[in-house]
Order: structure tokens, then C-alpha cells, then sequence
């Protein structure tokens, strides 16, 4: 018989917060609209990158999809964990996104790491092997932002991990967000003034208010380091986050649907129209916002009118495996032009398309799957952050190798 676990370390606030689960954020089953919005998502962002110059110019927005996504869910779980509990369960909180997302990027990583030895010149391994170890500690976006302000870096190209800036910021709204949620709640609780809920409304909005002003005035400044800087997409998650929190909620099932229409509507239209709109500033409203009403209305009524599309089996596996295809695209993007010797036709960049989901559903089934199923976290913590450990540590390792393989220390003067 084994010994009892310790409890996992937990946040708590003095008292329990009253339980009004029954609204928005109320449910943790799966929403086939989310899925379907994380499968618009992330092919509006291969489609951009496999045909740069194609009919999707806008097809970056993407990435702001899955933003306000991230904050809708991540503070529906906590609320709801608050709500019911009192408390929230850091360590064991941490360990599920850990197990969650780091088996399938360690993999990817050290692969891609793989891939630039055998096809990639070996000019550019010393960058990679840089921007390899950062997507690998989840700091990309911010050697991004510096890689903008130099001139060597921006002469010798992309690496297979520029995409990692997008994770890196959502790493780092994963570990300051449930700290803000709880000190409001728990200082609403202690005080024993106003509703915690609307503490949490209030505060959550005040966060996205200053956010989204500095991102206008950062974008208007330097528009490439504005794009990658974490202060500047803050709000974008914290829209989500007013979404869960009840705000903008639909009063009735026929403004929900519309709301739900308006908001893919407006996807599309960013999709096809935004060709060289600066981001993360004001134009960033609008694919923010449209994806709000999609969630917002999505929770209000129990049918859109869009079950035909949104609900296809296709669309759901793609929204399933989103974060592998995100992760598998961009270094065979890369990768592909250098092992064909010549840039990729259309036919060869559409079956391209099609290995990456295929690569993306193994991977999920795989390996994204086994780690999510893993009880440690509610059950043995400490051994959940060992492995995420090893899954942070292999994959800088590799790529420490490749730049050594090119000459290069992190040690040299």
C-alpha cells in the first residue's frame, strides 16, 4: 500500500465565494463552437503561412482568437474552482497545464532541432539553437521583440520557433492570471464589501483597459516590438475573461444567435480584408471582440444555427488537435523549400497541409492525450513537476547541442 499523497499546496481565500455557477462559465463540458472557433483559428494561421500572399491576408488574427479563447477558459476554470471551493489549487492548477502542453512542444522542438541539422544551413543553427532553448523556457516572444531591434538578426531570416511567441505569451498569462483572480477574490471575501464576482469584473476589466491602451500607443511606437510584448495582448485574454466572468451576456436565444452570426461573420472579414494592419493596436478590436460574441453567444443559447458547419466531424477533430497542428506547421513551412532545394507549388504546399494535420492527430492521440489522462497531478504534484522538468530540460539540451555543433556557448563571452 502506498503512503497517503501529501495535499497538493492550495491558494485560498478566507471563506468560500458565493456559488453562482449557474451563468456564464458555469459549465466545464466541451463546447463544439469553441472547438470549431479553435479550428478556424488555427487554419486561418497555416493558410497565411503556407500562402503568405494569398486570399487569407488577415489570416494572423488567428492567433488573437486563441487568446481570447485561453482567457475565456482558464478563468472559467478558476472561477468556478473559487466558487465551489474557496480555493484554488495552484500547484495541482499548474500541473495540468504543464502535463498538458509541454510533452507535445518538447517533442516538436527537438525534432525541429533535428530537421535544421540535416536540411537548414549551418549559419543559421546559432539562432536557432537561441530561439530554440527560449520556446523552450517559454521567453520567445521576447527574443522576438529584441530580434526586431537587430539588424544581423532580422538579415539572417526566420528559425523553425518564431512561432513559439504566441505559446510563450500564453505560458505567461497562465502563471500570473490565477494570482490577480485570487488576491480580488479573496481581498471581496476578506473586506466583506460588494460581490466577488463583480470585484473580479471590475478588476478584470480595469487589467484589459490599461492593457489595451499601452498596446495602441506600444504599436504606434514600434509596431514589430508592440506584436510580441506580453503587456500589449493582456487584453486580449482578458476580453475572454469578462466573457466567462458574465459580461456582454445575450438576453435571450435569438440576440445569441445573432451575436454568434455577427461574430464569425467578423472572423471572416478580418480574415480576407486585414492586409497590413498593424497589431496588436486598435484594429486588434475587432477579431477580439467578434470572437467574444462567438463565446458570448455560444453559452446563451443551446442552438446557433450554425451546427451544420461548426459541428462536422472534420472541424471538431481540427479543433481537437489544434495546438499539434499550431506547433508541426511552421518548421515544415520552413523546412520544406530546403529539402525540395526550390520553393514548394501549390499541390505540394496543399499535401503539406495535409501531412501536418495527419502529424497533428498522432500527436495528440499520442502524446498530448497520455499526459492529460496522468493523475499526478491531483495526486502526486511534486512528481508531475519533475517530468515537466525533464520535458523543459531535453528539449533546450537539444538544442544547446545544435549550437554547439555550430561552435557556439551560451558560456562565451
Amino acid at each position: 500500500m502506498e503512503p497517503t499523497a501529501p495535499r497538493t499546496p492550495t491558494a485560498t481565500a478566507p471563506a468560500a465565494l458565493p456559488d453562482r455557477t449557474g451563468g456564464p462559465g458555469s459549465s466545464p463540458v466541451l463546447r463544439r463552437d469553441i472547438q470549431a472557433l479553435r479550428a478556424l483559428a488555427v487554419l486561418l494561421v497555416v493558410v497565411d503561412h503556407f500562402w503568405p500572399s494569398g486570399l487569407l491576408a488577415g489570416g494572423y488574427v488567428g492567433v488573437d482568437l486563441f487568446f481570447v479563447v485561453s482567457g475565456y477558459l482558464i478563468t472559467g476554470h478558476l472561477v468556478r474552482e473559487l466558487t465551489g471551493t474557496g480555493r484554488v489549487a495552484l500547484g495541482r492548477f499548474y500541473a495540468r497545464r504543464a502535463l498538458r502542453l509541454l510533452p507535445a512542444a518538447a517533442l516538436v522542438t527537438v525534432v525541429s532541432a533535428v530537421l535544421v541539422a540535416l536540411w537548414l544551413p549551418q549559419g543559421v543553427w546559432t539562432r536557432t539553437a537561441v530561439e530554440g532553448a527560449g520556446s523552450a523556457l517559454y521567453v520567445q516572444n521576447w527574443l522576438m521583440a529584441l530580434s526586431t531591434l537587430s539588424e544581423a538578426a532580422a538579415a539572417a531570416g526566420p528559425t523553425p520557433f518564431q512561432h513559439y511567441w504566441s505559446l510563450s505569451v500564453e505560458e505567461q498569462f497562465y502563471l500570473l492570471w490565477p494570482g490577480l483572480l485570487l488576491a480580488v477574490a479573496a481581498g471581496a471575501v476578506r473586506t466583506g464589501r460588494g460581490d466577488p464576482r463583480r470585484r473580479l469584473l471590475v478588476a478584470v476589466a480595469a487589467v484589459s483597459a490599461v492593457s489595451f491602451a499601452v498596446g495602441v500607443v506600444h504599436t504606434e511606437l514600434s509596431s514589430q516590438t508592440a506584436y510580441f510584448a506580453t503587456w500589449t495582448r493582456v487584453w486580449e485574454f482578458g476580453v475572454g475573461a469578462l466573457v466567462a466572468l458574465g459580461a456582454g451576456a445575450p438576453r435571450g436565444p435569438r440576440t445569441a444567435r445573432a451575436a454568434v452570426a455577427a461574430g464569425w461573420a467578423g472572423v471572416a472579414a478580418c480574415a480576407v480584408l486585414y492586409r497590413g494592419v498593424e497589431f496588436p493596436g486598435v484594429g486588434a478590436l475587432v477579431p477580439v471582440l467578434a470572437a467574444a460574441a462567438i463565446l458570448a453567444g455560444g453559452q446563451a443559447a443551446d442552438r446557433t444555427g450554425l451546427e451544420l458547419l461548426t459541428d462536422r466531424r472534420v472541424v471538431q477533430g481540427i479543433g481537437n488537435a489544434s495546438y499539434s497542428v499550431y506547433l508541426w506547421h511552421w518548421p515544415l513551412v520552413l523546412v520544406l523549400p530546403h529539402a525540395l532545394g526550390r520553393e514548394p507549388g501549390h499541390a505540394e504546399r496543399a499535401l503539406l497541409v495535409l501531412g501536418v494535420l495527419l502529424l497533428a492527430a498522432a500527436t495528440r492521440r499520442w502524446v498530448e492525450l497520455p499526459g492529460t489522462r496522468w493523475r499526478a497531478p491531483r495526486t502526486r504534484p511534486a512528481r508531475a513537476a519533475a517530468v515537466a522538468a525533464a520535458l523543459t530540460a531535453a528539449p533546450v539540451a537539444a538544442c544547446l547541442a545544435l549550437g554547439a555543433a555550430a561552435g557556439w556557448s551560451p558560456l562565451a563571452p
